[in-house]
């Protein structure tokens, strides 16, 4: 009698431990695990997708690649951070600074958001074929992404087989385009047939800036966007010459440096650290305290001389009207046959 009282339960027992079975094969077996397995990514792209910049803004233009990409002769590119309505700053350094033969010039610019002014750099454009145009907002906190993706243009699309050094440079600067021929043929030294330059970009240097953490500075960084007391050395954003192989060094970093929305420090200072690239000081080629006191020389060496204090810069930054008439006057009067030839007088 006993016996038989205990079937039911051990009955109940196993269909309990039979539905448990069943349940846990059905979740095992299920067709979306077996079919669908988690994608493991490489780590390097997890690094670019968790760190870097990886987002790359449609290029509108150029459409196709500009004639100077392919040019062998071609040894210097000029990259210029131009802003949408400062055609005739374009006008003038289109002008100039391909005056050389072995120089080229590339304009880096976004979008307006006003459809008459994209329309007319549009056309600009397309009748010049040296504009870069990505499709992100051209705002004073976009320069970043503004150097980041014209470099990886560059480098994707733009080979420049003979290159020797890019130079990035701002649409209200003034270049004394002797003195940077003369500069850069100085930097280059042959060793057994080959080319070699220096690991370093070549710029007016910051060192030890403190971050700016007050609420009403134009450069106020918060902790959360940058939390070390000071940055790493940097380049003055108006000119500095960069290598041409270091490009690509500059573009891997890209990928593993985070955002941060002060071009000059992060093109430089972060993602040089991060490629290991050195600095070397210049800045005594330099004229920023240009003043407005020329007004009366006679001549554009005068001018030189009141305006900067001498004649003795590279570059010079032209952020007024009167001063980039003073650069207009200066582009009119340098002598052709020295950007042409083995003499490279300064002015």
């Amino acid at each position: 009698m006993s016996s038989m009282r205990l079937r039911p339960k051990h009955f109940r027992n196993s269909l309990l431990i039979a539905s448990v079975i069943i349940t846990v094969l059905i979740l095992f077996a299920s067709p979306s695990k077996r079919t669908v397995p988690e994608v493991q990514l490489h780590p390097a792209a997890q690094r670019k997708r968790q760190r870097g910049i990886s987002h790359e803004p449609l290029l509108l233009t150029p459409r196709k690649i500009p004639d100077f990409c392919t040019d062998k002769q071609i040894k210097t590119l000029f990259l210029v951070h131009t802003a949408p309505s400062h055609f005739s700053d374009r006008s003038q350094l289109r002008e100039y600074l391909k005056k050389p033969p072995d120089f080229a010039v590339v304009f880096a610019l976004g979008r307006t958001g006003n459809s008459t002014l994209d329309l007319l750099v549009s056309e600009e454009a397309h009748l010049h074929n040296d504009m870069v145009i990505f499709s992100f907002r051209d705002t004073y906190r976009n320069l970043t992404l503004k150097f980041v993706n014209a470099i990886r243009w560059i480098k994707s699309e733009c080979s420049l087989p003979g290159a020797r050094s890019v130079v990035k440079v701002d649409d209200d600067v003034w270049v004394n385009m002797p003195m940077l021929q003369r500069y850069n043929s100085q930097l280059f030294v042959k060793y057994s047939d080959r080319i070699l330059f220096l690991a370093t970009i070549h710029c007016m240097v910051w060192r030890r800036v403190r971050v700016a953490r007050r609420l009403e500075s134009k450069w106020f960084v918060s902790k959360d966007e940058y939390h070390l007391p000071y940055y790493p050395p940097y380049c003055g954003g108006l000119a500095y010459i960069v290598p041409f192989h270091l490009l690509r060094a500059l573009v891997e970093a890209s990928y593993d440096v985070p955002f941060f929305w002060i071009d000059d420090v992060y093109a430089t200072g972060l993602l040089a650290r991060q490629a290991h690239i050195g600095h070397a000081q210049i800045s005594s080629y330099y004229a920023m305290g240009a003043n407005e006191n020329g007004t009366s020389a006679s001549n554009w060496l005068d001018i030189m001389n009141v305006t900067f204090g001498g004649t003795n810069f590279m570059f010079a930054h032209m952020n007024s009207d009167f001063l980039r008439q003073v650069r207009f006057w200066l582009f009119r009067s340098t002598d052709e046959r020295k950007l042409g030839s083995g003499k490279f007088d300064v002015f």
